[in-house]
């Protein structure tokens, strides 16, 4: 821990870094607090020592804070920051923050540009290597690029962008306000099963028993049990047990996480009280709501 007074310049200069950007001279940072250039050099020196200030020569250097400055004080004053991760080559970069995401000629598809303002060593990051930032906390952004630019003294990272996607704020039970669930029980026929999904154009339902999810039932799954002539007629015979589920009160993004990692194109919605099956949202739902 730092004392008080470390915490006070400290302070001083994130405050005037996040309106300005760019190194910082100590006589800003003195008329800030009201102390003295001399004071606030030779705090300097003790902060950049411990790791907490980075110093920048020349005419136009200065001080600029780092990570370890912003953990100081954000874990004191920040109680909703989430880290924004960022990935190289599809391994992740520890020690980075994301402060800002800035697109450029997002007009034009070949020239898009976009910089990344960071918190941390930039160094980490390399030139003509592929770059994946996000998603962001609230609107799920997902920046994807090829870097080929990087101001250390500014802590901006350029990429020329491959893809940009944002996934709706939206709730999962947002998706089935108009849903009607169609569902079966163990028993339903399988040739009932295929008339009722193709009759609702829709690929999949849950099999429901004592009003809980016990199971799900695609097109798919019938196909299959048709072609490999499998001797099942019921939808408890074909059915994927244990089928993926998720929070009617989850975040739409959730559901893309959920997905992913298991390796699904749907998932059951279900109340998080009963179990009882509520609808379904598929990865192509939620393409369509994003293309709207």
């Amino acid at each position: 821990m730092i004392s008080r007074v470390y915490k006070e310049i400290l302070g001083g200069l994130i405050t005037i870094h996040e309106k300005k950007r760019g190194s910082i001279k100590g006589e800003e940072i003195a008329a800030l607090l009201d102390k003295t250039a001399g004071t606030i050099r030779n705090q300097m020196q003790t902060l950049r020592a411990l790791g907490y200030v980075d110093g920048i020569p020349g005419p136009k250097g200065g001080y600029l804070p780092t990570l370890k400055a912003y953990e100081v004080l954000r874990f004191e004053h920040s109680e909703y920051f989430i880290e924004v991760p960022v990935y190289q080559n599809n391994e992740r970069v520890e020690g980075l923050i994301v402060q800002q995401i800035i697109f450029s000629n997002v007009s034009d598809p070949k020239a898009c540009r976009c910089t990344i303002k960071i918190l941390g060593d930039t160094f980490k990051i390399h030139d003509g290597n592929m770059l994946k930032v996000g998603p962001t906390p609230i609107n799920k952004i997902m920046v994807v690029g090829k870097v080929i630019g990087r101001n250390d003294a500014d802590k901006e990272i350029l990429l020329a962008t491959k893809s940009i996607t944002s996934v709706p704020r939206y709730k999962v039970c947002d998706m089935i306000v108009n849903q009607r669930l169609v569902s079966f029980n163990p028993d339903t026929a399988l040739s009932e099963c295929e008339e009722t999904l193709i009759r609702n154009k829709i690929d999949a339902a849950p099999v429901v028993e004592n009003g809980k999810i016990i199971g799900i039932v695609s097109l798919r799954d019938i196909v299959c049990a048709t072609v490999e002539k499998k001797a099942v007629n019921t939808a408890s015979g074909i059915m994927e047990t244990y089928p993926v589920t998720i929070s009617a009160n989850a975040q739409l993004a959730d559901a893309v996480t959920i997905m992913k990692k298991n390796k699904v194109k749907r998932v059951v919605i279900v109340d998080s009280n009963t179990y009882e099956p509520k609808g379904i949202v598929s990865m192509t739902d939620i393409i369509n709501l994003m293309l709207e």
